[in-house]
């Protein structure tokens, strides 16, 4: 039985999503998230083992995700 890593991917970006699940999904089971509000929402059913953030999302809102991620209890070993 093989266990398999949960990982997100948090861009709005179709090329970067194509690019990151081509390698991503051979090792991790992978959710794409298209905005930080997403992302949190997916945070709500489950913390994954790795987030790759996409720090141009619009309006600074990779980096705020970032920032809070790392100030949060629960995800900031990520």
């Amino acid at each position: 039985m093989e266990n398999r890593l949960h990982a997100f991917l948090v861009t709005a970006d179709a090329a970067l999503i194509e690019i990151h699940k081509g390698w991503l999904a051979q090792v991790a089971d992978l959710a794409v998230y298209r905005s930080a509000a997403e992302c949190r929402e997916g945070l709500s059913q489950r913390v994954p083992d790795l987030i790759v953030i996409d720090f141009d999302l619009p309006d600074g809102e990779g980096l705020a995700l970032h920032a809070s991620l790392r100030e949060d209890f629960d995800t900031s070993d990520l």
